[in-house]
């Protein structure tokens, strides 16, 4: 993990959980969070109902991980169990086509997704600290995501390297274009990435 090179993922199986004592995960967590503040990427999960809870996780004695360290990590999807009927009488898993992963029986899925906004300096030179900021979380009442990204588009934008006006622009592309796979019946995760690739 301290080896890991900038534009490198690093794929780690639960954060903070399995194989090694308590310390050599803590350790192991924290080479992570390092790596992801020297530009490699990071792909792992850690227990939590919030971001809040995740957070928690990380900066607790096991890892004990800085709150400037943690603003590196950029996109956190919190995952959980469906909360509406209409999303639930789909999702119910059973038998060989349950996914590894599921939360009692169904499948979980993105409910809260967050930017984490890394440490920066101002003109000036003055550490800048922004808070977490909420990109989308899902309605279980309307069904769908209410998104908030647009509050911080010209941040995300310059993340990607990207003006914030080709941001919006090709979000705009890429939801349509996911649209016209739902209308068309691609909706297997296979498919969609294929179609995506």
């Amino acid at each position: 993990v301290d080896a890991a090179r900038p534009g490198e993922v690093i794929l780690l199986p639960e954060l903070l959980r399995g194989a090694g004592g308590i310390a050599q995960r803590g350790a192991l967590a924290r080479a992570a969070v390092r790596a992801v503040g020297r530009g490699a990427g990071l792909a792992t999960t850690v227990a939590g109902e919030r971001l809040e809870d995740v957070l928690a996780r990380l900066r607790g004695p096991a890892a004990a991980i800085s709150d400037d360290q943690l603003s590196f990590l950029g996109l956190v999807l919190v995952m959980g169990r469906p909360a509406d009927a209409a999303i639930d009488a789909g999702e119910r898993t059973t038998g060989a086509e349950a996914p590894t992963a599921t939360i009692d029986g169904w499948r979980p899925r993105v409910v809260a997704a967050h930017s984490l906004r890394p440490v920066a300096r101002d003109a000036h030179g003055h550490v800048q600290r922004l808070g977490p900021a909420v990109l989308a979380t899902w309605n279980a009442a309307g069904g769908r995501f209410e998104h908030f990204a647009w509050g911080i588009y010209p941040e995300l934008a310059q993340r990607a390297g990207l003006r914030p006006g080709d941001l919006e622009r090709e979000a705009v592309r890429r939801a349509g274009y996911l649209d016209g796979l739902a209308a068309a019946g691609v909706v297997e995760a296979a498919a969609v990435r294929a179609a995506i690739d």
